[in-house]
């Protein structure tokens, strides 16, 4: 359910796009974990990596809540493969990747400069336990456009300056010799 009325924590002057998912059926201790894992990951990157969580070739490192956590393949540590928020997150993200190009933003330079999971309302069941619900909230923000680096440039002006002072102490030690 997205929702106009909600304020978005995240406040900037800069052009940026935002959306909003709220009373989502998700955990929110796992969406927390997923939107540590995704916050300032270049957008392209942060879809391709919630896609492989769905699929269950990468875990979602849990870093706060990972007692009784088992340790996963590669560098990850203590983590989980929340498919199902994974999922809510990804259109959450879509939704916002859609209003960035209704706005005018450059699709391929965008970022994810805030992204936020919170405790949703609370709902009882018939049995009386407590349904989980999450409010998640994302803003994208286009980043500079990467400046294409010279090969040649760089590297004779590194030189140039180290070899600078050494050849002016080689030429101040001999004056002092010879004086």
């Amino acid at each position: 359910m997205i929702m106009s009325d909600y304020t978005i924590s995240f406040r900037t002057q800069e052009p940026h796009a935002a959306a909003v998912g709220m009373g989502l059926p998700i955990s929110p201790k796992q969406s927390q974990e997923v939107c540590r894992m995704l916050r300032g990951m270049p957008l392209e990157k942060a879809k391709r990596a919630l896609s492989e969580v769905i699929l269950l070739k990468k875990a979602v490192p849990f870093k706060q809540h990972y007692h009784n956590l088992g340790h996963r393949r590669g560098k990850v540590g203590p983590g989980r493969f929340p498919v199902l928020a994974c999922k809510e997150i990804l259109t959450i993200i879509k939704s916002a990747e859609s209003n960035a190009q209704h706005k005018g933003l450059q699709i391929a330079n965008l970022y994810v400069k805030h992204i936020a999971a919170q405790q949703g309302f609370h709902i009882r069941r018939r049995n009386g336990h407590r349904a989980k619900r999450a409010h998640i909230e994302v803003v994208l923000m286009e980043s500079a456009p990467k400046k294409e680096a010279q090969s040649g440039s760089k590297p004779q002006a590194k030189t140039q300056s180290k070899d600078q002072p050494k050849t002016e102490s080689k030429s101040t030690s001999k004056k002092g010799a010879s004086q």
